[in-house]
């Protein structure tokens, strides 16, 4: 189990989770505040680009 947790695919799939949840959240805020809402489909497309900008990132500056 401690070898899943420190892998390489556990992580990407990490900073993939993580880059969705930051463009829902963005979206939500946006949504309620500025009456600017994005669509689902959108939503995943954007949270897709934003996790291989950070996966490139990650693999750029070999952040382990």
């Amino acid at each position: 189990m401690k070898d899943f947790f420190s892998s390489s695919r556990f992580k990407s799939f990490c900073w993939r989770a993580g880059a969705m949840m930051i463009v829902a959240l963005l979206n939500a805020i946006l949504e309620s505040s500025l009456a600017f809402g994005l669509s689902t489909e959108m939503v995943v497309f954007l949270g897709l680009v934003l996790g291989e900008i950070t996966k490139a990132l990650n693999n750029y500056y070999g952040v382990k």
